[in-house]
């Protein structure tokens, strides 16, 4: 089985779905990546992609402080939001683990 190359680091996208908290972030949790998006202010957003080790998971924890953040919706299929959830709750940050499919859900029903 080859091994993956690890993807890191930030991508500024433009434009996307209408922000309503500012001060919140939404993380896709997986069991070798997480993928932190938060508002970048000017309309659009900023996704940073790290890998899961603890280190990671506190650079994760330092971003969102220092961006502002207060509330995260995490989404994962299985058991590896645990760590960062209780670092979050422990920096002060109140994090939702959240379904994935009802957030679309819920989003597309406001649309239309």
């Amino acid at each position: 089985m080859k091994k993956e190359t690890e993807k890191k680091g930030l991508l500024r996208i433009g434009s996307g779905l209408p922000v309503f908290n500012s001060h919140a972030a939404g993380i896709d949790i997986g069991d070798t990546l997480q993928c932190v998006a938060i508002n970048d202010k000017n309309g659009g957003h900023e996704v940073k992609t790290t890998t899961a080790f603890t280190c990671d998971l506190i650079e994760i924890v330092d971003y969102l402080k220092i961006n502002g953040i207060t509330t995260v919706a995490m989404e994962s299929t299985g058991v590896y939001w645990l760590p960062l959830y209780i670092m979050l709750e422990e920096a002060g940050i109140e994090p939702y683990l959240v379904n994935a499919k009802h957030v679309k859900k819920c989003y597309w029903a406001k649309e239309r």
